[in-house]
């Protein structure tokens, strides 16, 4: 999908398969030379998912194309949005957005994803340290 970054852009996908192909088409793009990522921000249940897909994600020789990095799911008492990074290296993360003092977290990447369901104080900070940021959603 082409997108352009004068402003926020806002996107609409089929589905979350449909999402995730955008998302991989964007991830092989990034020079594994240069530390960068892309980022997907979203609420616990789709984060989640999201998560445990792009984590099985396979290349043609059947390899799994990330590793696990830092890993800090648990939804136990904590009910904000989750970054996914999808680092150059190959590794895979999520983390809380929101820390144990009510702050909101800065991720930085290439292209930041963010699910339109997400409090706007996320977007709000997503949108401090990133030019390139997507809200997106899926068709109902």
């Amino acid at each position: 999908m082409e997108y352009n970054f004068d402003k926020v852009q806002e996107a609409d996908f089929g589905c979350e398969y449909c999402f995730l192909n955008n998302v991989m088409s964007e991830f092989k793009q990034l020079n594994p030379d240069d530390y960068s990522s892309i980022l997907i921000v979203a609420g616990e249940d789709l984060a989640q998912d999201l998560f445990r897909e792009l984590s099985e994600a396979r290349c043609e020789c059947n390899e799994r194309i990330f590793n696990y990095g830092f890993v800090d799911f648990n939804g136990y008492e904590y009910e904000g949005e989750y970054i996914i990074a999808l680092c150059s290296d190959g590794a895979i993360s999520i983390e809380r957005m929101i820390t144990d003092n009510g702050n909101y977290l800065l991720g930085e990447g290439e292209i930041v994803f963010i699910h339109e369901d997400c409090n706007y104080r996320a977007i709000e900070r997503m949108s401090e340290g990133n030019d390139k940021i997507v809200i997106f959603g899926f068709d109902e």
